[in-house]
């Protein structure tokens, strides 16, 4: 519930059904590592959100472009 209260605390509401945010570590660090990441790698990420798994993408590929169209979540 952690994502919840933040979004809440900063007054962002997820206006429509396509969009979510992931806060599973597991899933993270298993998306991260089935992706083969190095620092030689550069990385674009489309729908950043909390920077979540952006995070674990910057601790592993050499640089990472992060996109994200919600002007709440800049």
């Amino acid at each position: 519930m952690l994502i919840a209260s933040l979004l809440r605390k900063y007054g962002v509401y997820i206006s429509s059904k396509d969009q979510c945010f992931l806060n599973d570590s597991k899933i993270l660090k298993w998306m991260v590592d089935y992706a083969g990441l190095n620092e030689d790698d550069v990385v674009l990420e489309i729908g950043a959100g909390l920077g979540t798994l952006t995070r674990l993408l910057c601790e592993r590929a050499g640089k990472v472009y992060a996109i994200e169209k919600d002007p709440r979540l800049f």
